[in-house]
Order: structure tokens, then C-alpha cells, then sequence
């Protein structure tokens, strides 16, 4: 099993050692390191990598608040428990603006402090994990598919319209449609849909073509299939 790696940020020697006897109790904690300052806690930070920081806010020198802000900023996945003997909603502020995770007043009872510890790392675990899902959505790879038949009349343009349909609704895929009959197109038709611009418009344009042009000659339909048309009349063809 992994462990939860902690670094203890705290001047007092005696409460060091009190927080690691509560926290040395649980199998799924490992203690990294202890700093006696803000300073030492970047420092330590940097070079342990820990999971979690409990950090007392009032220490000599660089205060731990202050250490707060740059350690998630310097290194947002580290979740910082301020441990503070204040409970005033002025000093939950400051501490949640400098990017605190949790805040516990003092004197902090062991299972609060072992189940807030485990909350807090369980939370960031779940936002890490969405984040890489997110990116992976927004990163993946477009697929083409062709439908292609050797003469007219065998069902290409059925199989195009059904297969699309299924990918947008069934599957919640991103579907464009692009109709490259460009004589006899009649894509719109199968979907119910009067195309007032079509793909021939739409190599006229001038200029660099982008995302923002192209979307504005695309019909969106009802099965959420966007459609690219072919143009309005043969004549047309030769335009493209």
C-alpha cells in the first residue's frame, strides 16, 4: 500500500513530537521530514515531495502562512493542513487564500487530525485523477471516416447518416459530417434540413481557415451531428 508522506512544519519541538506520535500510530502514514520554520518548510518541501504539510501558522522569520502560499504555488499537487491556535473566520481566510487545504484549531485531537489527514489526501488524489480524465478528453486524437461507394444507389449515404447519428448520440462523440458527393449530395435531405451555406461557399473564403470559419458553415441537427453540405446545385461542383 502507498503511504501518505507527511512533512511536520512546527517550532515547538513538543509539538512536533506530538503530532508525529499520532500520526506514527497509522499504518498509512510515513513522516518525510520536520522543519522548524517557513523557510526550512520550502526548503524540505522542494526536496521530500510530500503528500501533505502540517504546518503551524505562527513561527520566527517566515510565518506559516507566508510558507503556505509559495509551496502551492511553487507545487499545487502538496496539500497543506495549517494547524493554527486561532479559530477566528479572519484567520480560516487568510489560510484558504494562501491555498490551504484544511485548517485545525489547536489542540488537535489524534483522530481528527488522522481523519483529516486522510480526507485531505483522498480529496486531491480525486481532483488530480479528474484533471488527468479532463486532459485526456480534451487531448484525444480526431478519427476521419470515409464511406465510399464504387456507384450510386448502394446505401452510402444511409450508412453515413445512421453511422453519425449513433457516434453523436449513442456514443457522445463530437460528429461532423461532410458531404463529398459534390454534385448530388443530399445529406441535408435524409436529416429534414434546408442548407443555406455548403461546403463550396466555404472554400471561397479568403484567408486562413480555422475552427471559428468552418463551424460558421456547419448545420447542427437535432441528434447533435453537425453537417457540412454539399453544394446546392451541380454547377456548384466545380468550385470546390
Amino acid at each position: 500500500m502507498e503511504k501518505i508522506q507527511i512533512l511536520i512544519v512546527n517550532d515547538s519541538e513538543e509539538a512536533r513530537n506530538q503530532l508525529r506520535n499520532i500520526l506514527e500510530e497509522e499504518q498509512e502514514f510515513r513522516i518525510v521530514g520536520e522543519a522548524e520554520n517557513g523557510e526550512e518548510a520550502q526548503n524540505k518541501a522542494r526536496r521530500l515531495l510530500p503528500d501533505i504539510i502540517l504546518m503551524d501558522d505562527e513561527m520566527p522569520g517566515v510565518d506559516g502562512i507566508t510558507a503556505t502560499e509559495k509551496i502551492t504555488l511553487n507545487d499545487p499537487l502538496v496539500s497543506v493542513i495549517i494547524i493554527s491556535m486561532f479559530s477566528s473566520p479572519e484567520y480560516l481566510k487568510r489560510a484558504m487564500t494562501a491555498g490551504a487545504r484544511e485548517y485545525l484549531v489547536a489542540p488537535v485531537v489524534g483522530q481528527e487530525l488522522v481523519e483529516t489527514v486522510k480526507r485531505v489526501n483522498y480529496a486531491e488524489k480525486m481532483r488530480r485523477h479528474h484533471s488527468i480524465v479532463q486532459k485526456k478528453s480534451l487531448t484525444k486524437e480526431p478519427q476521419i471516416i470515409t464511406v465510399f461507394g464504387s456507384k450510386g444507389g448502394v446505401g452510402k449515404t444511409t450508412l453515413c447518416v445512421n453511422l453519425a447519428a449513433h457516434l453523436a448520440y449513442k456514443e457522445k462523440a463530437k460528429v461532423v459530417l461532410v458531404d463529398l458527393d459534390l454534385q448530388f449530395g443530399d445529406i441535408p435531405v435524409f436529416f429534414n434540413v434546408v442548407p443555406r451555406k455548403s461546403i463550396a461557399e466555404l472554400v471561397q473564403e479568403k484567408g486562413k481557415m480555422n475552427f471559428q470559419l468552418i463551424n460558421n458553415y456547419l448545420i447542427t441537427h437535432a441528434s447533435k451531428v453537425k453537417i457540412l453540405p454539399a453544394p446546392t446545385k451541380p454547377e456548384y461542383a466545380e468550385l470546390v
